[in-house]
C-alpha cells in the first residue's frame, strides 16, 4: 500500500464535549494543510506487519452498520452524514463505563495505491486524551492549549475502497480490554492472505518461545534466544513456510513440536486466523518482524548481552556464592 501521495479530500470530527454535534474542518483548511494531515493520519498505517481485516456479520453483511455505511460514503462524500452516523454508532457500540469516551475524527483520502491499484479510502481516528500544545500566535503570544496533534491514536480503523469489498487496517493500543473496538464497532475478522499468515506465524513462534516454552519445559534464557534467533533465520530464508519442515529444522524435539502445535492451535481460536500448514511467506513483513526482534538478555541494570550467532560460544551457571554467571569464549576482540 503507498500513502505516501495520498491526498485528503475531507475531515469531520466530534469532540467529547460536544458529543451530539459533527464539525467539518474547513476545505481551505485541509487544502493547505495535506502534509501535516498525511503525518498526522495516515503514517501509522504504514507497517508492513499489519493484519488485513474485512468486514463480516453472523446473519448477512447488509446488517453491519460501518459497512453499509462506509459503502455510501464512499458514493455520495456526505462525511458529515457519515460522521454523525458512526458516531452514534460507536457509543451504542462502546457503551461500557470503563471505556473512555474521547475524540472521533474521521477523514477520506483519495490517490491511496493499494496493491497497484488507485483507490479511495477512509480513516476512523479514536483519541482518549488529547496532546498538550504551546501556541504561539503572529505577536509573540504564547499559550498551553489541548488538542490533536501527530500522536498515535488509541484507536483507528482504515477502510480502503479497492477490490470487490472493502479491505481494512486496524489500529487498537489496548486490545485485551477494549474488543468493542474490532469486533462490536467494526465487526471484522482478519483476511486470510499471505501477509497476515506471515505476521501470525511469526508472532505466534515468538510467543511460544517466550511465553508458552518456559511454561512446558526447563529452558534457559540462552536457549530461548537461540530457538527464536534459528526461528527467525528460517522465516528469512524460506520463501515457502511448511510447518514439516520447520519444526524438524527448527524445533527438533517431538515433545516441543507437540507444545508448540497446540499453541498454534490455541493462538488460531483466539485470533480467529488459522494459519495453514504451507504458504508463500511475505518478505516485507518478515523484514520488519526481524528488524524488531533483538536477542538480548538483560541482567539486573549491569549488563545486557546480544546473542547473534552460534549457542556453543555461551554457557551459564553458577558459583559456589550462589552468583549466577555467563561464560562467553571468543577468537578476537574488536
Amino acid at each position: 500500500m503507498n500513502i505516501s501521495e495520498a491526498y485528503t479530500k475531507s475531515i469531520s470530527l466530534v469532540v467529547s464535549e460536544r458529543a451530539e454535534k459533527v464539525v467539518e474542518v474547513d476545505q481551505y483548511v485541509v487544502g493547505d494543510n495535506q502534509d501535516f494531515f498525511t503525518q498526522a493520519l495516515l503514517r501509522h498505517f504504514k507497517a508492513a506487519d499489519l493484519l488485513r481485516f474485512e468486514f463480516t456479520h453472523p446473519i448477512d453483511l447488509k446488517y453491519n452498520v460501518l459497512y453499509e455505511a462506509s459503502r455510501a460514503f464512499f458514493k455520495d462524500d456526505e462525511s458529515a452524514n457519515f460522521t454523525e452516523l458512526i458516531s452514534k454508532h460507536l457509543a451504542e457500540a462502546s457503551s461500557h463505563p470503563n471505556i473512555k469516551p474521547g475524540d472521533l475524527v474521521v477523514a477520506k483520502f483519495t490517490e491511496i495505491e493499494y496493491d497497484g491499484i488507485p483507490c479511495e479510502a477512509i480513516g476512523i481516528y479514536k483519541f482518549d486524551s488529547r496532546q498538550r500544545i504551546l501556541s504561539v500566535n503572529s505577536s509573540g503570544g504564547v499559550r498551553l492549549e489541548s488538542g490533536i496533534g501527530t500522536q498515535k491514536p488509541d484507536k483507528a480503523c482504515f477502510i480502503i475502497d479497492g477490490g470487490v469489498e472493502p479491505t481494512l487496517f486496524i489500529l487498537d493500543n489496548d486490545q485485551k480490554d477494549s474488543e468493542f473496538w474490532t469486533h462490536n464497532f467494526i465487526n471484522a475478522r482478519p483476511k486470510s492472505e499471505e501477509a497476515n499468515y506471515t505476521s501470525e506465524i511469526i508472532s505466534a513462534t515468538k510467543d511460544f518461545v517466550t511465553k508458552k516454552l518456559p511454561e512446558d519445559f526447563v529452558v534457559s534464557k540462552v536457549d530461548q534466544v537461540d530457538l527464536m534467533k534459528r526461528s527467525m533465520d528460517y522465516f528469512k530464508e524460506a520463501e515457502q513456510f511448511n510447518q514439516h519442515e520447520f519444526e524438524q529444522a527448527v524445533l527438533v524435539e517431538n515433545d516441543v513440536i507437540e507444545s508448540y502445535r497446540a499453541h498454534k492451535s490455541q493462538t488460531a481460536a483466539e485470533s480467529g486466523m488459522a494459519v495453514p500448514e504451507s504458504f508463500s511467506m511475505a518478505t516485507a513483513v518478515v523484514k520488519k518482524q526481524a528488524g524488531n526482534y533483538k536477542g538480548v538478555i538483560k541482567l539486573d541494570k549491569n549488563f545486557h548481552i546480544y546473542v547473534h550467532g552460534d549457542r556453543s560460544m555461551i554457557e551459564s551457571g553458577t558459583d559456589e556464592n550462589g552468583r549466577k554467571f555467563y561464560k562467553l569464549y571468543y577468537d578476537k576482540e574488536e
